[in-house]
């Protein structure tokens, strides 16, 4: 756990730094970047990269397929049925690393960190909090153990981007890209019709309305997604790492929801993004919804829900500096607190060990 803390430190500091100066705002300037950003991101790339194979409830498994690649031909490669892109990858890293693991691990890692600078400098109006929730809300230490998820929500960090910056061909290719590595990741392309939602503030009624009923049809929701689907398509989701708690990870996902909602409610008709990140929201929230049928539909969530991380520090940047420094350390304090005595739990991350160790 120390080590988890010390990256907290290392994310908070420059933020509570500026806090104490009356401007959280200065966070994410460019001056402040290498200390609010890309150190803590190093480290925690480092911290990926140097587990040893006991850390993740599925690394021990990756790493044994991984060895056995040297002898695979690409013919095989090809014979196997979807994720071909995650077969490929992996005969690519076999070929030039052998059998070195390690290095698989570290590029993997790297991968993963690189993705998730570009994502927050491009998109997160506040690196700090930004990194707190992807650690408190389990999506870092879901990087950690679920490989082949991750790879494909790392080329959605890139999709997602390429959507906003209406480069659609982009983001079609990047999100097809991402399915070659698990295919539910062709569900993010609902993320381009969400953004045709017009009437932004009628959400607050219909984002509830639409999630009850997910909840209540969950069982005839599944029934047709199983008959559009291969049977055995959830046995080789790649990580056996699922959501211990599916309601509270719901009602944890409507706080959000409606705490951001209540901070951008005046500037949803002239901040299109805003109510688009909403949208997409109000779309994970559904999904997790429907946990109780099965549980990896909270995995299916995760490519949603990851928004969440833009959509609260974008609603906390509506307020003045004065109350957004406030308020912004009260949040930030609660999701380490949330961390480091309820989320970090059962993850099979915990307890944390190097490879050398």
């Amino acid at each position: 756990m120390i080590i988890f803390i010390f990256y907290i430190f290392f994310a908070c500091f420059p933020a509570v730094f500026c806090a104490l100066r009356g401007d959280v705002s200065q966070i994410n300037d460019k001056r402040n970047r290498v200390l609010s950003l890309l150190i803590p991101i190093v480290y925690l790339t480092l911290i990926m990269g140097l587990k040893d194979i006991s850390v993740g409830t599925d690394t021990a498994r990756y790493v044994r397929t991984f060895v056995h690649y040297p002898n695979i031909s690409l013919e095989d490669i090809f014979s196997l049925d979807r994720t071909q892109g995650f077969y490929l990858f992996n005969k690519i890293m076999s070929s030039v690393f052998l059998s070195n693991y390690r290095m698989y691990l570290l590029t993997i890692a790297a991968f993963v960190g690189i993705s998730m600078y570009c994502f927050l400098v491009q998109n997160s109006d506040d690196y700090c909090m930004s990194q707190i929730m992807l650690l408190s809300l389990g999506f870092t230490f879901f990087f950690m153990t679920g490989i082949k998820q991750t790879i494909a929500m790392c080329i959605l960090m890139y999709a997602y981007t390429a959507q906003k910056k209406r480069k659609y061909l982009k983001f079609v290719i990047l999100t097809v890209l991402a399915a070659a590595f698990h295919p539910t990741a062709l569900i993010f392309l609902l993320i381009w019709p969400a953004k045709a939602v017009k009437f932004r503030k009628a959400i607050a009624i219909i984002a509830p309305m639409l999630v009850a009923l997910a909840y209540v049809f969950q069982t005839q929701v599944f029934a047709f997604l199983s008959s559009i689907m291969p049977d055995d398509l959830y046995e080789a989701y790649g990580t056996s790492y699922i959501s211990e708690n599916n309601m509270t990870g719901l009602l944890i996902q409507f706080v959000i929801f409606f705490v951001s909602l209540f901070f951008l409610w005046r500037d949803l008709k002239t901040d299109a993004e805003a109510g688009h990140l909403l949208a997409v929201y109000a779309i994970g929230m559904m999904f997790q919804a429907m946990t109780g049928v099965m549980g990896e539909f909270f995995r299916v969530s995760m490519y949603f829900s990851i928004l969440g991380v833009l959509l609260l520090p974008k609603a906390l940047s509506k307020l003045g500096t004065r109350n957004r420094s406030v308020i912004s350390c009260c949040i930030g304090l609660v999701f380490v607190v949330y961390f480091l005595f309820f989320s970090s739990k059962g993850s099979g991350v915990l307890p944390y060990k190097f490879f050398w160790e």
